[in-house]
């Protein structure tokens, strides 16, 4: 058996401490055997040919054989011919002194030397590695300038340099190594006696030179600003401006790298006494304070580098520089910038400077995905592959945007000139894009063909699946932008099968057509539309209309001739698992609605509340695959456009134009805009639809908003079509049990600790392989209309609203977040490993929310408009929706009036039980109150 490597034993036997340069070379020598087993050492100044006969003995008992060649290739080819023949060759050394790469090939051995693997070691360079450390370089290089270097004399050197003196103290100072050697400064530097001994170690082990040393410093801070000199010299990228700092360009290689890992490593293990000493020593850095982002190299030792990279990279974010940008930051601050960690507005900062970038990347490689198309098909294509991942970048950016950003972030006013020019940018890139789009419009019609409308959904994708053995779930979701499904792909995890396909929405985008139209309303590849005043309600179907959810799912049911559950997506997140089993089971179709994208958007939350939707969605997935559904279809009635829009337009009279689209009743010509028919829609009816060339708004002589529907550009027309189905049968779910400590805030920020542990089940320990894993945690507000915002993590990673971790019965992981909500409140927040609804903990402690007030944010703080449908499309519940949709009107509604509007004391009572269920979900605040003739329903803060 070989010997397993030491750094103080020789490997062949002998005490490395007194020979260190035998000890090196042994090291390597046997670290290459055991990777290649044959090892052919080409020694041209023949300065280890004393060593290797010594050597020879003492492998073999090893198992390892060395052969050498001492002037007879004949006697060489014969030891070769039996050592190196047979099936299990041993390990072999070759030696060949006099020889090297050139002069080889033209020996015997060329054969052995082509199969085994290259050594060649100068021995002045060993003695040099082996001395770093050990003896001042200086004193080592006088060693190695002297006549007739040998292996034996540079052992005696080394090891008479290590053995104690006299003086036991000095002695142990003599022989420290790097690290003992900076825990044991301190303590010694008071003491006279020692300094010179000192001093001669720190120039040893770090090259410290006298003249460095300064009358009004202590001995460890010196050499301590010399470490951090030594790195931040060797990491520039040009030659150092101040003269003091010269010389350590050319430091042995070794002592460099020794002072780069113990400033690292006081970095890691000290951050605070390295931060206040660091902040001193670069007050002494002089002209090396005026450099610049390219000068720096990819470690930031001084707290003015950070400074500086930072502001270079919003410069080069304003000048349209990405790959420099992103290349900066994952020098700096991609989990390895010390003092971006030590500084958090700089940290959030980078974030939102790196989802610029990413953006602005995004956007250079697909300047006009649509350059050429000429079919709905061609479009479509080019749109998935190359302009969904823009607005995938445009979405993470706003998203990072709208979480981060705040007075406390430096640099405040570089930063937004840079977002302004981007977010102009991307306005353009999206106006060529939706440009190109109308002229293919234009050309080849609105409708795609058959297999790509919309209005085909249910009766090409859904139906076919109804009636099998696997129960069907189909997902309508209120603006699923198509890039957000392939978004959802990837939290739905590997343990499915998906097929997302793209299709066109029906024109206009909105709710009430999209929705409703994914119910099978087509009859001969025609639809009727409901309109009236321009204003589109629904479909009409046979004899019936189909305007709510409850008409989709009963006409969705009819068609597949199956049992239909209706549920909303907060009715499969909250129901218990018993219930939820029961409902699928006495069901084939199982239709859910959500609307909490659109919703979000439209009340000014906005952003921040996607990531949380879709990872509901997934929740809702793994939910009622457990319950039973086998098969999945998720889609959307239609996208939307996200961004600030400048321009606004006026088109007729403003009762004609909604945000995206107006309607006409004669044909329009305009310049600028796209005018389509509803013949050309497949409409029965008569009326025309005109649309803008570009991104922006018709004036409504409302306010402008960041999110918004209705139009024919690409973002808002093409929807997602995916199809899911489980890889298998279930496999056992690996449950966790969350921990959680409440923090004081920091920042104006909550703040709070978490940690997940896999649980242990009665009777089993837990499955180690879980520990292994990232688990995705959430926070949930208890509140309607409030939002968690999470700022930073610490000791995890933050994807979106969710936090990655590790599973650990130690480590904590550190969430800095925000409640962001329509009105000021305080409420508790709870936490959960997603998908495990079992590890539900609340931490015990009420945050307070913040108003969203100003700006574009001001219509947080006004209810929502509703849509067409009003209360009822959004709670799924027509009755309940008259009721409130009357007192958002009116103000309130008493027990009696409520009677007459919904036809009797049974519906009543119904609205009653489920009162508190639906008031969660209102954008407005409504308290009953007890008077003389029953119950009154108030609209909070009505004069009513």
């Amino acid at each position: 058996m070989m010997p397993p490597l030491s750094p103080t034993l020789s490997p062949f036997g002998g005490e490395g401490g007194q020979r260190p340069v035998t000890a090196l070379i042994e090291q390597r020598l046997l670290a290459v055997i055991r990777e290649k087993g044959i090892v052919v050492w080409l020694d041209a100044d023949g300065a280890w040919t004393s060593y290797v006969d010594a050597l020879a003995p003492r492998a073999k008992d090893l198992g390892i054989t060395v052969l050498a060649y001492r002037g007879s290739y004949l006697e060489l080819m014969l030891a070769m011919r039996s050592e190196a023949t047979g099936v299990d060759k041993p390990p072999l050394v070759l030696h060949l002194p006099g020889l090297n790469d050139e002069k080889v090939r033209k020996t015997p051995a060329l054969e052995l030397y082509r199969v085994g693997a290259r050594f060649e070691h100068n021995l002045a360079s060993v003695v040099r590695e082996a001395g770093n450390g050990r003896v001042p370089q200086a004193d080592l290089e006088r060693f190695i300038a002297e006549s007739g270097l040998t292996l034996t004399a540079a052992d005696a050197f080394l090891g008479d340099a290590q053995r104690p003196g006299d003086d036991s103290q000095s002695a142990l100072i003599a022989t420290m190594e790097a690290t003992p050697f900076l825990a044991y400064l301190p303590t010694a530097q008071g003491d006279s006696l020692l300094v010179d001994g000192l001093r001669a170690r720190a120039h040893t082990l770090f090259g410290v030179t006298d003249d460095w040393y300064r009358e009004d410093t202590v001995l460890d801070d010196s050499v301590r600003e010399w470490l951090l000199c030594v790195e931040f010299v060797d990491d520039l990228r040009r030659r150092p401006r101040e003269p003091r700092l010269v010389p350590l360009k050319e430091l042995d290689p070794k002592t460099i790298a020794r002072c780069r890992d113990q400033a690292a490593r006081w970095r890691r293990e000290a951050p605070t006494d390295y931060r206040l000493r660091a902040d001193r020593f670069e007050l002494r850095l002089g002209a090396e304070l005026q450099a610049t982002p390219e000068d720096l190299g990819r470690v930031d030792t001084f707290r003015f580098e950070a400074t500086v990279i930072f502001r270079g990279a919003v410069q080069a974010l304003r000048r349209g520089e990405w790959k420099r940008v992103l290349d900066w930051h994952r020098a700096h601050e991609d989990g390895a910038g010390f003092w971006a960690a030590e500084e958090q507005a700089r940290r959030l900062a980078w974030q939102l400077v790196e989802h610029a970038a990413l953006l602005g990347l995004a956007l250079a490689e697909a300047p006009r995905p649509l350059e050429g198309v000429q079919s709905h098909e061609e479009a479509l294509e080019r749109y998935t592959r190359l302009a969904a991942p823009v607005d995938t970048r445009q979405r993470q950016f706003e998203q990072r945007h709208r979480a981060v950003y705040g007075p406390a972030l430096p640099d405040l006013s570089a930063l937004d000139a840079a977002f302004d020019a981007l977010r102009e940018g991307y306005r353009t890139w999206a106006n060529r894009l939706a440009s190109d789009w109308n002229a293919l419009c234009r050309s080849a019609g609105p409708l795609p063909p058959d297999e790509l409308r919309q209005r085909g959904v249910f009766t090409q994708t859904v139906l076919p699946l109804v009636g099998g053995r696997a129960r069907t779930a189909v997902f309508l979701v209120d603006a699923l932008r198509f890039e957000m499904a392939q978004e959802l792909v990837q939290l739905l995890g590997s343990n499915v099968t998906t097929e997302l396909r793209a299709r066109l929405a029906e024109l206009p985008t909105i709710t009430s057509v999209g929705m409703n139209v994914l119910a099978p309303v087509e009859r001969d590849g025609r639809l009727k539309p409901l309109v009236k005043d321009g204003a589109f309600r629904g479909f009409q179907s046979g004899e019936g209309q189909v305007i709510t959810p409850a008409d989709r799912a009963k006409l969705m049911g009819t068609r597949a001739s199956a049992r239909t559950l209706q549920l909303s997506l907060d009715d499969v997140r909250t129901a218990g698992d018993e219930k939820l089993r029961n409902q699928v089971a006495q069901a084939a179709l199982v239709v859910v609605h959500s609307q909490e994208l659109d919703t979000a958007g439209e009340s000014g939350l906005g952003t921040t509340h996607f990531e949380a939707v879709l990872r509901d969605l997934a929740l809702a997935y793994t939910r009622l695959d457990a319950a039973g559904v086998g098969q999945f279809v998720i889609t959307a009635d239609h996208g939307f456009l996200l961004g600030r829009r400048e321009r606004r337009e006026a088109f007729g009279s403003r009762g004609m134009a909604d945000r995206r689209h107006a309607w006409s009743d004669s044909e329009r010509q305009d310049p600028g805009y796209l005018n389509v028919s509803f013949e050309e829609l497949g409409y029965d009816g008569k009326g025309f639809l005109v649309f803008r060339d570009d991104v922006d708004e018709f004036n409504r002589g409302q306010p402008l908003s960041d999110f918004s529907h209705g139009g024919n550009s690409m973002q808002e027309r093409v929807v997602p079509v995916l199809k899911v189905t489980r890889k298998g049968a279930h496999r056992e779910q690996v449950r966790f049990v969350v921990k959680v400590e409440p923090a004081d805030p920091i920042m104006g920020l909550h703040r709070l600790r978490v940690r997940v542990e896999p649980r242990k089940e009665e009777g089993q320990a837990p499955l180690t392989f879980a520990a292994t894993r990232p688990v995705k945690v959430v926070m949930r507000p208890r509140a309607a209309a409030v939002e968690v915002v999470v700022k930073d993590v610490v000791n995890a990673e933050a994807h979106g609203g969710a936090i990655s971790l590790e599973p650990s019965s130690e480590r904590w992981a550190e969430v800095l977040f925000e409640l962001v909500g329509l009105t000021d409140d305080r409420i508790e927040v709870e936490v959960l490993v997603v998908d495990d609804e079992s590890s539900l903990v609340t931490p015990g402690r009420v945050y307070t929310v913040t108003q969203r007030r100003g700006g574009l944010k001001a219509a947080a703080v006004a209810p929502a408009v509703p849509s067409v449908e009003g209360w009822g499309e959004r709670l799924g519940d027509a009755s309940a929706g008259k009721a409130f949709d009357f007192i958002e009107k009116h103000g309130a509604i008493t027990e009696k009036e409520l009677v007459q509007l919904l036809g009797g004391a049974r519906q009543v009572r119904m609205f009653s039980v489920r009162f508190d269920e639906y008031r969660a979900r209102l954008t407005f605040e409504v308290v009953i109150t007890h008077t003389a003739d029953g119950k009154r329903y108030e609209k909070a803060g009505s004069d009513s």
